[in-house]
């Protein structure tokens, strides 16, 4: 997030939707598409409306003209240190993907404790719980459910007598 501030600084403040099931969130998208403030703000207030209405639609997110003058406005208010340029895209793609790849994992992990819970399955946390940023990978800590302690069958218990770091 502290390289994404770099190009657009606060985009990950823009958008409050929760993470979907499969871990994507809306800012992240949007910093996909958007990865500069200038792929913003070098446009209209109208151009960017569209594009914006369009990229919702696209991604399956619901759109709202006020959020768009809102992100608009805020854009045209902020300073990228880094240039807009092909290598500075390329880093914040990457970004992008493992931003993404945590956020699949950690949206992973609750579904599966969730199934555990609702099969009435007893799991033991090993302590080990994940720090992180953004609308669901905010500044809430999961546990991370590693240990089964009563077997159902579907999830075998894992026992390597290991503990993770915490």
């Amino acid at each position: 997030i502290a390289l994404i501030d770099q190009t657009y600084p606060g985009a990950n403040s823009f958008f409050d939707s929760p993470a979907r099931n499969d871990g994507s969130q809306k800012w992240v998208d949007f910093i996909h598409t958007y990865w500069h403030v200038d792929c913003v703000r070098s446009k209209s207030l109208e151009t960017f409306t569209e594009h914006y209405r369009n990229w919702c639609k696209r991604k399956g997110y619901n759109f709202s003209t006020l959020k768009a003058q809102e992100v608009y406005q805020l854009s045209s208010d902020l300073i990228a240190v880094f240039s807009k340029d092909a290598n500075t895209k390329m880093l914040i793609r990457q970004a992008v993907a493992m931003l993404n790849t945590a956020s699949a994992t950690v949206e992973s992990l609750l579904n599966i404790s969730r199934q555990g819970i609702r099969s009435g399955t007893q799991f033991r946390s090993t302590g080990f719980s994940l720090r992180t940023t953004g609308s669901l990978l905010g500044s809430t800590n999961y546990s991370v459910v590693s240990e089964q302690v009563c077997c159902s069958g579907l999830y075998p218990p894992q026992s390597s007598g290991q503990s993770l770091p915490g």
